[in-house]
């Protein structure tokens, strides 16, 4: 599977985060996570054992996640059962998954402890020893922030905020869009969106594109 196919595909599994419990992975999830699995040189068996065994060595599949039923498995990725079994069998017999009757297959391992769940962006802003902390740094404003703020109506005040649009100022947006036409980059005030800051806004766009599990 190349890295373009895994970076438009669907996670795992979303992983139960508030509760620190590990992932129940789908069949279809992971069917689709597996890629062109059959391509490869080998059995079906060993095929399908190599990809899931990537999956594990990529950290796509944790320890503790519990992989779908053979017959699950089988018919998300059109193989007999039979080939999910040996294929979970041979990944078990390397200690990759552990297999226990009642419980299913699960990667072998104890499941990570997670915290409770937070925005996703606002790990990238966590103070640690010897580092930046981007919460309090204020870096130069450029020229052209500057002058915009200069050019400040006084018509755009506190009170005209309240009870408005959650995506900004209608007027500041539309203000926002003819400034980027004019820099020659089409913009309608539908396509903008006013935050109260660049880490909101990160935390935004990391929050839309971002899932607990995925990899880089």
């Amino acid at each position: 599977m190349s890295a373009d196919d895994r970076a438009t595909s669907p996670p795992v599994a979303t992983r139960l985060a508030a509760t620190g419990r590990a992932a129940e992975v789908s069949a279809a999830a992971l069917a689709t996570r597996l890629g062109r699995w059959v391509a490869a040189d080998g059995s079906l068996t060993a095929s399908l054992a190599g990809a899931l065994d990537a999956l594990v060595n990529s950290g796509e599949l944790r320890p503790g996640d519990r992989l779908p039923s053979e017959r699950a498995l089988a018919a998300a990725v059109a193989v007999s059962r039979g080939t999910v079994v040996a294929a979970y069998a041979a990944l078990a017999d390397r200690g990759v998954v552990d297999r226990r009757q009642g419980s299913g297959t699960r990667v072998a391992g104890s499941a990570v402890a997670l915290p409770a769940r937070r925005a996703q962006g606002e790990g990238l802003f966590q103070a640690a020893p010897a580092s930046i902390d981007l919460l309090r740094a204020v870096p130069r404003m450029p020229a052209r922030t500057i002058e915009i703020v200069r050019g400040f109506d006084a018509a755009l005040v506190a009170e005209t905020t309240i009870d408005s649009d959650p995506a900004g100022l209608p007027e500041l947006r539309e203000r926002i869009a003819r400034l980027l036409t004019d820099d020659g980059t089409p913009t309608t005030p539908e396509q903008v969106i006013v935050t109260s800051g660049a880490q909101q806004a990160l935390s935004l766009v990391i929050d839309e594109l971002v899932s607990p599990g995925d990899v880089c």
